[in-house]
């Protein structure tokens, strides 16, 4: 199996935002990527910019971080999805995100979708499934993290 096919088959296993897309279906949305490189340090997302695209995280390590840099709510780890709610609600940045290593990214913009989307509602209706289970999983991490800080006080 060559790399590329292999890449594609192993973002719709491990990605939920590619879960019951077809190996075609996934190929379509990638192949409308840019890629990204990012050194240690490097901010990816400023918290309250404005945002109209996505990122997936092949390689390296982000941390999810707040504008003064005095906490961290997350770490991100290959392969996964960063920046969707702005992408999705038009919303600024929550939060800031910055390169622990080295890292490669995928970006995929509002605007690169829309073009897959006309040809195939079904594509769209399944991503927008898939972010909703995406975004609840991240709600129900956060709310395990208040109640454990929570319950220290």
């Amino acid at each position: 199996m060559d790399t590329h096919k292999q890449m594609v088959d192993d973002i719709i296993k491990t990605v939920k935002l590619f879960h019951h897309f077809t190996p075609d279906q996934a190929e379509k949305i990638l192949s409308g990527c840019q890629k990204v490189k990012l050194s240690v340090g490097d901010i990816l997302i400023e918290e309250d910019s404005e945002g109209e695209e996505f990122y997936l995280l092949l390689a390296g390590s982000l941390k999810v971080i707040t504008k003064k840099g005095d906490v961290c709510f997350a770490n991100i780890r290959p392969i996964t999805v960063v920046g969707e709610i702005a992408m999705l609600l038009h919303q600024p940045r929550s939060a800031t995100v910055k390169a622990e290593k080295d890292c490669h990214l995928l970006r995929l913009s509002r605007e690169d979708l829309q073009p897959f989307f006309k040809d195939d509602l079904a594509m769209e209706l399944q991503l927008y499934r898939n972010l909703c289970e995406v975004l609840s999983e991240k709600l129900l991490q956060t709310n395990l993290i208040i109640k454990k800080y929570s319950e220290k006080e």
